[in-house]
């Protein structure tokens, strides 16, 4: 069996972040359980506590840090708050 995980990242969130972490791990994600991604701090640089979470991606992940772009979304964005804007203007 053949998977489109090929890479495997680790993301350091500061736990002010975790609830914004865990909706774009939602957005992103492919099932429900993903808003459940950062639970609460598991590192800390002695200033900063920070929750950390070790996963495997798809490329499609990656390819912002390779092209510096982000991929465009051509989907129409349903239930928008405005023009382009999801609930939180977000695509």
């Amino acid at each position: 069996m053949q998977t489109q995980y090929t890479h495997s990242v680790t993301i350091a969130v500061p736990t002010p972040l975790i609830p914004d972490a865990n909706h774009l791990a939602l957005l992103l994600g492919e099932s429900s359980a993903d808003i459940e991604t950062f639970k609460q701090a598991n590192y800390t640089d002695g200033i900063t506590e920070y929750v950390v979470a070790h996963t495997v991606v798809k490329p499609v992940f990656l390819a912002p840090t390779q092209t510096g772009t982000l991929p465009r979304d051509t989907a129409p964005c349903r239930g928008a708050a405005g023009p382009g804007g999801g609930a939180a203007g977000v695509r």
